[in-house]
């Protein structure tokens, strides 16, 4: 909303103020923002009293409800306890580079904490987990599997996921298992997630 006693003064302040909405809460470049507004931003006559013009811009939300259902591929990584103190914390990535961190226990950060990358690097993970063909792996390595070979006690789990293209595949994974095979391609692209999202800021 843009108020002003010249009218083109109160409707540039309106269009800034959504060109604004849109970077911070949809997540868009200031560019695609501007080109956005251009063309699907509707502006109105808020008030004309007091030798003051309102103007007030409106883009209709079904705009990014449509993208939301075409597009919600994801990435999470969970971490869970271990005979220490080791971080406790889940951490999900969506396909538009947005990340979220909430760190539970033994974390430098408590509670939600989010940050971007770009949508070039979620691709890059999407790529590691086709690697190591990760929706033919079976759901669960723990004690008591027969995927688990060797168990070490005391080791924390890892439980990854990823939702692409309407196809969705959870992992859990005991670190006291072992590290051959899928278990270690396992553990490597769970670091790499971390490494991707920039996890130790919110850890160390």
């Amino acid at each position: 909303m843009g108020i002003h006693e010249d009218l083109n003064e109160a409707t540039k302040m309106a269009l800034r103020e959504m060109i604004d909405f849109l970077v911070n809460e949809k997540h868009l470049t200031r560019d695609d923002a501007y080109q956005l507004s251009s063309v699907a931003a509707d502006l109105d006559i808020t008030q004309l009293v007091d030798g003051n013009k309102g103007v007030h811009a409106m883009i209709p939300k079904a705009i990014f409800v449509s993208s939301q259902n075409a597009n919600d591929d994801s990435i999470t990584l969970e971490r869970t306890a271990c005979f220490g103190a080791c971080p406790i914390y889940k951490l999900t990535i969506a396909s538009d580079g947005s990340v979220t961190f909430d760190g539970e226990r033994f974390t430098k950060t408590q509670g939600i904490a989010t940050s971007r990358i770009s949508a070039n690097d979620f691709r890059r993970l999407v790529a590691e987990f086709e690697k190591t063909d990760y929706f033919s792996l079976p759901d669960d390595f723990s004690p008591g599997t027969k995927v688990c070979p060797q168990m070490i006690t005391d080791m924390p789990s890892a439980v990854t996921s990823i939702r692409l293209k309407g196809k969705s595949k959870s992992v859990s994974h005991y670190h006291g298992c072992g590290n051959s095979g899928a278990l270690a391609k396992l553990t490597a692209l769970e670091n790499k997630i971390d490494e991707a999202a920039g996890t130790e800021k919110w850890i160390k």
